[in-house]
Protein backbone atom coordinates (compact mmCIF):
# COMPACT_ATOMS: atom_id res chain seq x y z
CA UNK A 1 0.00 0.00 0.00
CA UNK A 2 2.99 2.45 1.28
CA UNK A 3 4.08 2.00 -2.68
CA UNK A 4 0.71 2.50 -4.18
CA UNK A 5 0.86 6.23 -2.00
CA UNK A 6 4.28 6.93 -3.06
CA UNK A 7 4.02 6.47 -6.58
CA UNK A 8 0.40 8.75 -6.41
CA UNK A 9 2.28 11.13 -4.17
CA UNK A 10 5.14 11.00 -7.18
CA UNK A 11 2.00 11.14 -9.88
CA UNK A 12 0.55 14.62 -8.35
CA UNK A 13 3.79 16.47 -7.82
CA UNK A 14 5.62 15.95 -11.11
CA UNK A 15 4.20 13.75 -12.92
CA UNK A 16 6.62 14.78 -15.91
CA UNK A 17 9.37 14.13 -14.30
CA UNK A 18 8.33 10.55 -13.17
CA UNK A 19 7.18 9.76 -17.05
CA UNK A 20 10.87 10.60 -18.01
CA UNK A 21 12.02 8.28 -15.52
CA UNK A 22 9.93 5.67 -15.90
CA UNK A 23 10.94 5.92 -19.52
CA UNK A 24 14.90 5.59 -19.13
CA UNK A 25 14.69 3.11 -16.92
CA UNK A 26 12.56 0.35 -18.93
CA UNK A 27 14.82 1.93 -21.76
CA UNK A 28 18.12 1.15 -19.85
CA UNK A 29 16.26 -2.48 -19.12
CA UNK A 30 15.76 -2.59 -22.59
CA UNK A 31 19.44 -2.25 -23.66
CA UNK A 32 20.28 -4.69 -20.57
CA UNK A 33 18.28 -7.41 -21.86
CA UNK A 34 19.30 -6.84 -25.62
CA UNK A 35 22.77 -6.51 -24.60
CA UNK A 36 22.61 -10.02 -22.32
CA UNK A 37 20.92 -11.91 -25.13
CA UNK A 38 23.67 -10.71 -27.48
CA UNK A 39 26.57 -11.99 -25.22
CA UNK A 40 24.70 -15.36 -24.58
CA UNK A 41 24.69 -15.84 -28.22
CA UNK A 42 28.05 -14.88 -29.03
CA UNK A 43 28.77 -17.34 -26.71
CA UNK A 44 26.83 -20.05 -28.18
CA UNK A 45 28.08 -19.70 -31.12
CA UNK A 46 31.62 -19.76 -30.53
CA UNK A 47 31.19 -22.86 -28.62
CA UNK A 48 29.11 -24.01 -31.72
CA UNK A 49 32.44 -23.19 -34.78
CA UNK A 50 35.14 -24.96 -32.12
Amino acid sequence: MRLISYAQLCDRSSHSTLDITRLVFEANYTLYLIAIAMDLSRDYFVMRSH
